[in-house]
């Protein structure tokens, strides 16, 4: 049985409740506007600090006219869009727009049950891990109505998730035509970015793609670093600049002080090569208990676990007659590995030529998805 260490809510409720608490906190919301690019000085270097941000502009929806914002410190919080972080020149490191390899497509639908049938079409919670080289679930929310959804790997000749429901749907004559809600949306599963900061600036949640890449949720990601960000910003205040050496402080939490940062980057690398598989591949996999239980929850809950001596040992005898498999499955817990050591050497404070050298290590490590 795994244990899922996730809190299931309604996203829309809960961010009135935020938005609610962040007024009483004294912060002036202002709806109908969408941030465009940033407003930046060039310090004339050409890396991580070689920016210093002030302010942003911006765009009234309903009339179209824009003007610009200055501010001490802007955080972006676009979503993958990341509409902030791309306007900044390429030398800085964090502007590169996500690629579609990036991405996974979800398809989710809530219908309506039928009661009666339900006694004898039991259809239980249930998550698939590895199907078609991403996952798919039911979750009965109550009697009367069930979630059904997928994801897939952001890829041509995977199948669409939406397929995959309606196959799923078709078998079970209790799930109703009847549709609640539902949709499809892309799901950021990269790797995170290097930096979350430079001078006067800060990205949080799907805008630096601090999601679990094995599952895509993101949520509870965007919260804690939105949490460790707190004292940086406190100080930057209290300093009267908010310049990176100060901000740096929400890296090192994310990274060093706590595992989720160099977690999610071993898990990244590791998604990358293992979703080289085919769906037979990682069935062979599962059914072999070659990705064990205790493994797969780990990674459902955001933690790379290294492989021991037995699970080596157990790997090598059941999988012995799947040689190429074995060895994707090596080369995937080798790169996890290395990635999860070199993000422990993450630099607790900023200097240019240490993160310098330290970015490039980590992308020599790291493979990126093939675009196809």
């Amino acid at each position: 049985m795994i244990t899922f260490k996730m809190i299931t809510l309604d996203r829309q409720n809960f961010a009135q409740l935020l938005a609610d608490q962040a007024k009483e906190a004294g912060a002036d919301i202002q709806y109908g506007f969408s941030g465009t690019s940033l407003l930046y000085r060039e310090t004339g270097k050409e890396s991580l600090d070689g920016v210093e941000v002030y302010g942003v502009k911006i765009k009234n929806e309903a009339t179209g006219e824009e003007s610009e914002v200055t501010a001490d410190l802007v955080v972006e919080s676009s979503g993958f869009s990341s509409v902030l972080r791309t306007s900044l020149p390429a030398y800085t490191g964090i502007a590169d727009p996500f690629k579609k390899s990036d991405f996974a497509i979800v398809h989710r639908e809530v219908r309506k049950l039928d009661r009666k049938l339900t006694e004898t079409d039991i259809y239980p919670d249930h998550y698939r891990y590895g199907f078609f080289t991403g996952y798919q679930w039911t979750h009965v929310h109550s009697d009367g109505r069930i979630d059904v959804g997928a994801g897939v790997q952001n890829k041509e000749s995977n199948p669409d998730p939406e397929d995959l429901i309606k196959e799923c749907i078709s078998r079970h004559p209790s799930i109703l035509k009847e549709k609640i809600r539902g949709g499809r949306s892309l799901c950021i599963v990269g790797l995170p970015l290097k930096s979350f900061v430079t001078n006067g600036f800060m990205i949080l949640g799907d805008a630096a793609a601090t999601s679990v890449p094995t599952t895509g949720c993101g949520a509870g990601s965007a919260m804690f670093a939105a949490l460790w960000a707190i004292p940086s910003i406190e100080a930057s205040a209290n300093k009267g600049r908010a310049d990176i050496s100060t901000l740096w402080g929400l890296n090192k939490a994310f990274y060093l002080d706590n595992t989720r940062g160099s977690h999610i980057a071993a898990l990244s690398a590791l998604r990358v090569i293992l979703q080289t598989l085919t769906h037979e591949e990682l069935n062979f996999l599962f059914n072999k208990d070659i990705m064990d239980e205790a493994s797969l929850e780990s990674a459902i809950n955001g933690v790379y676990v290294k492989p021991s001596l037995r699970q080596m040992i157990k790997t090598l005898t059941r999988g012995i007659t799947h040689p190429s498999t074995l060895a994707t499955l090596s080369r995937a817990n080798s790169e996890g590995n290395k990635m999860l050591a070199h993000y422990k050497k993450y630099p607790a404070a900023y200097d240019s030529e240490k993160y310098a050298e330290w970015k490039k290590g980590a992308d020599e490590i790291f493979h990126e998805a093939p675009e196809n």
